[in-house]
């Protein structure tokens, strides 16, 4: 009978120890991959696509390109909008914490940009930018500032969802 309960004491213990192992991050899903299912529903007007590896670009966010893993900007440039989304894998959970600090501001300094533009289109504008999200999952984050970042944010938590 000992060594009974000594076999069932092994199982229950392996059986909680794998259990412990399972994955429990997000998926490994490309930024790229991501980014594009959700151009296809925000569709911003002369976008472009910039690499927020890039120092130049990640400077203009505050952010530091080398705690970024992989990471990409959609936006109108010109001033003419205030759309745009941003999509970062950090490296780490301190870098995630620091990009969506860096994300927050960029929210600030755009709405006191867009505050005096309150006449036609600039009305449109500011309303976007107080409809943002910032959103983390994992070691993902997402800034959308666009007509329907609620649906960007769904495609967002779609693509980076839970092993």
């Amino acid at each position: 009978m000992k060594r009974f309960y000594s076999y069932l004491f092994i199982i229950v213990f392996c059986s909680l120890f794998i259990c412990s192992c399972a994955e429990t991050e997000t998926s490994n899903a490309a930024v790229r991959d991501i980014m594009e299912r959700v151009k296809r529903e925000a569709k911003l007007e002369n976008a472009v696509t910039e690499d927020m590896k890039d120092y130049s670009v990640s400077g203009r966010y505050g952010i530091s390109p080398d705690s970024i893993v992989e990471g990409l900007v959609y936006y109108s440039p010109g001033g003419e909008s205030a759309d745009r989304i941003i999509i970062i894998k950090a490296k780490d959970a301190d870098s995630v914490g620091k990009i969506e600090n860096a994300l927050g501001r960029e929210i600030t300094r755009l709405t006191e940009a867009w505050e005096g533009r309150r006449d036609g289109d600039g009305k449109e504008q500011y309303k976007r930018l107080e409809r943002h999200i910032i959103k983390t999952r994992g070691m993902y984050v997402i800034l959308a500032v666009c007509g329907e970042p609620k649906e960007a944010v769904k495609i967002f938590d779609g693509s980076v969802k839970k092993k």
